[in-house]
């Protein structure tokens, strides 16, 4: 029963990611319209988690903390080359080379894997109260970094090495921004025209 909640819990907030852009607000946003769709069993097991928080209370959690848990850097993202047929968890999960805590050791470092590991996690009945609540503070947090288009990408560091002239930022941080957003595809961040990726993608 606990993982059909996980399993609720993700699929209610995925599809609000369309609507709004990522950042703190974005977060939020995405996580109160999850509180409003679970069903009254999901939000019976996330108030026995957090109380009378919400998912918005948490939803930044996960940024919040990565100062202190370096470990947890490689999990906001997946690095899915441009031109791959898909995704390899091989390939775009285990990144030794990374420079952060456990990396050499992390086979799931993803966001990807990441999702998958605290979905068990918060369906696992013998895992105490607190895993499971940081696992939710995960998955809430999680569904909406992958979403987000350059959290899912490897060129040229998620958008973060290509400069956005008219906004004077980096691709990446104008994703961020959801009035941004909206005028900017991503395709047109890493050197395609935007009518040529809508026909390729």
């Amino acid at each position: 029963m606990k993982t059909t909640a996980a399993a609720v819990l993700i699929a209610v907030i995925a599809p609000a990611i369309a609507l709004y852009g990522w950042g703190h607000k974005g977060h939020r946003i995405v996580a109160d319209i999850a509180q409003e769709r679970l069903t009254e069993v999901t939000k019976r097991n996330v108030q026995s988690l957090i109380g009378n928080n919400t998912l918005a209370s948490v939803a930044n959690w996960a940024d919040e903390i990565r100062p202190e848990r370096d470990e947890t850097f490689g999990w906001h993202f997946v690095d899915i080359p441009k031109d791959a047929q898909g995704f390899s968890d091989a390939r775009d999960c285990y990144r030794p080379q990374d420079a952060h805590k456990g990396a050499n050791d992390d086979h799931e470092n993803c966001v990807v894997d990441r999702i998958e590991h605290f979905k068990r996690v918060l369906g696992d009945k013998n895992a105490s109260r607190d895993d499971r609540i940081e696992a939710l503070k995960f998955i809430v947090h999680f569904v909406g970094d992958i979403h987000q288009p350059f959290h899912a990408i490897g060129e040229a560091k998620g958008g973060n090495l290509v400069h956005v002239t008219e906004f004077g930022s980096a691709c990446h941080r104008v994703w961020l921004r959801p009035m941004r957003a909206l005028s900017l595809q991503p395709a047109f961040c890493l050197g395609q025209r935007p009518d040529r990726a809508h026909r390729d993608g």
